[in-house]
Parts: structure tokens; C-alpha cells; sequence
């Protein structure tokens, strides 16, 4: 009911798209369609869940799916498994890309093949891409910056991390959270962890030991900020150093109800895997969907945790 509710409620910033290729014949058959998908990465809890859900959906509208989501986050080997992909000719193609800005060639490739081309969770900026579906990034920054500034009553230090420089989607929620914790007067931060736990913490461990004002950190993932949070509460620095992550993972739901980390960011995944199917299929018969879709953010803190659970 909670993503049903969402979706309904979810934010249409552009008009309507139509099938990128040729319109659907009139005896159009669903055991026909392929659908290649390519996520983030295997090894990552938020898209694997969004991967099954969008595989899932498939399944149940009878079409094939094909997914070929690398293990690692890796936009070159992301890159040439979409392409090899693309030789096989999809019927539609959806991408939820590592790196949003190397798909200038493969974008090419598809529009002349009349493959239409969807994005998920990080948008692509080219005008023949037919679909996007995501959470509103840059209000959900901006509400994780507002449970900042009450937390730390705005004094202080916040180190910001970002996914990879240009990453649309953690581009957009870093400079939600800058935007509104330097309005408060905290003091910002900001550096990349390009979308990697270890990362995260390194740079974390860095900024606990040379900047002795830090309040609060923001990581734009669930895996790194898990991963942060138990850093920061291994060394003692929870109750003065706070943890802020996004997505609401299972081990991030844990670390908020435990008090190891202040607060997350709800994505309603599944919702975006399963419409992002239905998108698909939707331009394939030659129908119209939303070019974009954002997606209302929820904080999820320790009031509100258990029920994502």
C-alpha cells in the first residue's frame, strides 16, 4: 500500500513519450518482446532489489528479460555489456547507468535500430531516451539536510559525499544536503566516495581525525552508510558525529532503530523496477508513459523505521 502510494503520488515533470521506434503492429505478441536490463551493479543491495523487481514484472507480462548486470560498479564493463546486448537487437533497452555520460555511442546505435531506450533510478541526458524513473534526488537531499541542521542545531562541520563526480543522481542529492545545511550555518564538507563503501570510509576516518568540529556525515548510498555508521560507532563518535545514508536498506533500518545511524532516505525500488517494465511495454505497443517520473522521498528516522522493515 506504502508504494502504491507513492507512485500515485509521485511528481510528472515532463510530457509524454512514445515509442522510439516503429509503432507496434496491430497482432503485436508479448512473447515476442525482449527487454535487456542493465543495472548498477550485482553486488549492491538497493539494485538487486530493484533488478528482481523489474525481472519479476517481466515474468508476470509474459515477456523476456534479460539481464546483464556486471557483479561490479563498473561503467566500462557496464558499458560493453549493453553494447553486446544491442548486437542481439531488444526489443527495448533500460539502463540504470553507472556512469550517466558514456552512452553517446550506444544511444546512436539504438535509435538507429529503433530500440527504444529507458532510464532508472539515474537519469541520462540525451532527448532519445523514452523514460525516466526516479526519486526526487534533490528534495531528498534537501530533507536529509533538514534532519541535519535540527539535529546539530546547525553548528558544526557535515562532510558531504557524493557517488562519482557527474553522477546525476548523487549529484543531485549532495547538493540538496549543501544547499540546505550551509543555510542553517553548518559548515560544509564536500567530497566524493564514488559509490564505494570502503571509500567512504577512508575518506570518514580522514575527516573524523582532522576536522574536530564534525557533526554530521552524509553518504548518498545505503551500503556506504551502513558501512560509515558502524565505523563511526566503532570509534566512539556516534553520539557526537552523526550518520546520514539513503535508500533504507535492511542494514540501514538496523543501524537506525540501534542508534548508530540518524537517519535514511526511503526509494521505493520495487516501484521502479516494475513500472519501468511496464514503460517498456507500454512504448513498445506503441502507447504513450511520462518522459519523467520523480518519485517523493521519505525520511526514515528511528519514529518511522520499523515499518520498513
Amino acid at each position: 500500500m506504502k508504494r502504491a502510494l507513492l507512485l500515485l503520488t509521485a511528481v510528472v515533470l515532463a510530457g509524454c513519450s512514445s515509442s522510439s521506434g516503429t509503432p507496434a503492429p496491430a497482432t503485436f505478441n508479448l512473447a515476442n518482446v525482449t527487454i535487456a536490463y542493465s543495472g548498477y551493479s550485482t553486488s549492491n543491495t538497493y539494485w538487486n532489489i530493484l533488478g528482481k523487481a523489474a525481472a519479476t514484472e517481466a515474468a508476470a507480462k509474459g515477456v523476456k528479460f534479460v539481464d546483464v548486470t556486471a557483479t561490479t560498479n563498473d561503467s566500462g564493463i557496464q558499458l560493453q555489456a549493453v553494447n553486446s546486448e544491442l548486437s542481439q537487437k531488444p526489443s527495448a533497452l533500460i539502463i540504470g547507468s553507472v556512469d550517466n555520460n558514456v552512452f553517446g555511442t550506444t544511444i546512436a546505435t539504438a535509435k538507429a535500430a529503433g530500440i527504444p531506450i529507458l532510464a532508472v533510478d539515474t537519469g541520462i541526458n540525451d532527448p532519445y531516451i523514452s523514460a525516466l524513473i526516479q526519486t526526487d534526488n534533490e528534495g531528498a537531499g534537501k530533507l536529509i539536510g533538514q534532519q541535519i541542521c535540527t539535529d546539530t542545531g546547525g553548528k558544526g562541520t557535515a562532510l558531504v559525499l557524493g557517488g562519482t563526480v557527474g553522477a546525476q543522481s548523487g549529484d543531485a542529492r549532495k547538493k540538496g544536503v549543501e544547499e540546505t545545511i550551509t543555510a542553517c550555518g553548518l559548515k560544509d564538507d564536500g567530497q566524493y566516495g564514488n559509490w564505494d563503501s570502503a571509500t567512504d570510509v577512508s575518506l570518514s576516518d580522514a575527516t573524523i581525525a582532522s576536522t574536530p568540529d564534525l557533526s554530521a556525515i552524509f553518504v548518498p548510498h545505503s551500503d556506504g552508510a551502513a558501512a560509515v555508521a558502524k565505523e563511526v560507532s566503532d570509534k566512539g563518535k556516534t553520539a557526537t558525529v552523526k550518520v546520514y545514508g539513503f535508500d533504507g536498506s535492511a542494514a540501514e533500518l538496523t543501524a537506525i532503530l540501534n542508534g548508530t545511524e540518524a537517519a535514511s532516505i526511503h526509494q521505493d525500488n520495487v516501484t521502479m523496477g516494475k513500472t519501468i517494465v511496464d514503460d517498456a511495454i507500454t512504448i513498445l505497443q506503441g502507447g504513450t508513459v511520462p518522459q519523467t517520473v520523480l518519485i517523493p522521498p521519505v525520511l526514515i528516522t528511528k519514529a518511522n523505521a520499523a515499518s520498513f522493515q
